[in-house]
């Protein structure tokens, strides 16, 4: 709707409130300890001085908030303090975001420990009521809200606890964010609370059996009901592909050596993650001739399709079917089963390299308990002589 002409002029004298032109150039009247005093803003343009006009209003105002705050009797600074010295006030926005989320950490078990509503501003809480106890109840209400009968779930609780913690006690790390803050005697005895011991149950439990004769035979039916669904399943069983690189799997990653196997050259693309990294797997010769008699597109099992399908393909509709085969289980446990296998024929090393794991640590955390089936190293030790190449060497004692 159009504005009135009344509506129209009162609305251009509050953008131009304070402004005046002379001569061309726009000025800013400004009040400074009760003078009305004119300031150039050097500038034609309205749009630029404008523009100025609000940011000497935003300096002055925080320059009085600041003078306001210094006068102010506080005795100790309140968790609302914290965060505009830890997040706003802090010179370098690269990583605000995590800074922000440690805040909420520390404000989450804060609010917990104190039994505070959600309804009321936990910020500003003084920081001398946050004690250690204060922590250890914002932690412990955590971890009573799972079952205590399931361990898994009490496990992932005290994980979770664990984690707020720590975001939470980085907060207190960047002591000269808080310069002239008096942050109270409990900082120091916030530092030394320890975390919870846990341990979680994280290796994969392979395939049973039975689960394993219920996923072929279902393999077998989706091979000529869905082929692009039963081929992207089968690169994650088989070749141990993420999803999106099922989805993406392309023909020219498919290579043959000289002995006639065939094999599927991972590629970084822009649209993995960063954790995916380049590797070799060999595809079972059944499987690859299925993969190659596809034309038509590059693409090896999404031929014809947009990227949303793709992606749909293998988050959803494979996640859909592998529910109803196998209940328990997702799509990719269709990955973990393959990396399994490996772990138990070649070792926890050989592992990492055929899924991709950028370190170990990751390889080890699922697989770790399933390697222990591996029988023990025999070693072996040359002959020194064989070294030097003497006949009648001592023989080096195996030890």
């Amino acid at each position: 709707m159009d504005e009135t002409p009344k509506a129209e002029k009162r609305r251009k004298r509050g953008s131009e409130k304070n402004l005046q032109k002379r001569n061309g150039i726009y000025y800013f009247r400004q009040d400074l300890n009760g003078k009305d005093v004119w300031r150039s803003l050097r500038t034609t343009n309205p749009a630029v001085a404008k523009a100025a006009r609000d940011k000497i209003l935003r300096e002055a105002k925080g320059d009085r908030e600041a003078r306001l705050e210094a006068m102010s009797p506080r005795k100790v600074a309140t968790l609302g303090d914290i965060e505009r010295a830890y997040v706003e006030r802090w010179s370098i926005p690269d990583n605000r975001d995590t800074r922000r989320g440690n805040m909420n950490a520390l404000l989450n078990l804060a609010r917990r420990g104190l039994g505070l509503p959600s309804t009321q501003d936990e910020r500003e809480v003084s920081l001398d009521r946050v004690t250690p106890g204060v922590i250890m109840a914002g932690r412990q209400n955590l971890i009573e809200r799972a079952d205590e009968e399931d361990y898994e779930a009490r496990a992932q609780a005290m994980a979770s606890a664990n984690s707020l913690w720590r975001k939470a006690r980085a907060v207190f790390t960047y002591e000269d964010a808080f310069a002239g803050m008096h942050l109270g005697d409990t900082v120091p005895a916030l530092r030394r609370v320890k975390h919870l011991k846990v341990q979680l149950k994280t290796y994969f439990a392979p395939l049973t059996t039975e689960e394993g004769d219920k996923l072929l035979g279902a393999l077998d039916k989706l091979r000529g009901e869905r082929p692009g669904l039963y081929l992207a399943a089968s690169l994650m069983l088989y070749c141990g592909c993420r999803n999106m690189e099922a989805a993406y799997a392309q023909r020219e990653w498919i290579e043959t050596e000289a002995d006639g196997s065939r094999w599927l050259n991972i590629t970084r693309r822009a649209y993995f993650k960063p954790k995916a990294t380049l590797r070799l797997v060999q595809i079972p010769p059944a499987l690859a001739d299925e993969l190659l008699a596809l034309g038509g597109s590059p693409w090896l099992c999404t031929p014809d399709m947009t990227t949303t399908d793709r992606e749909n393909l293998v988050l959803r509709d494979l996640n859909e079917w592998m529910r109803g085969v196998l209940p328990e289980r997702t799509a990719y446990d269709l990955r973990k089963q393959f990396g399994s296998c490996i772990a138990v024929a070649e070792g926890l090393w050989a592992a990492q390299t055929a899924l991709g794991h950028a370190s170990i640590t990751t390889t080890q955390r699922w697989y770790a308990r399933k390697i222990r089936s591996v029988a023990p190293v025999r070693l072996t030790f040359a002959d020194k002589g064989a070294k030097r190449g003497g006949a009648d060497a001592d023989t080096a004692p195996a030890t």
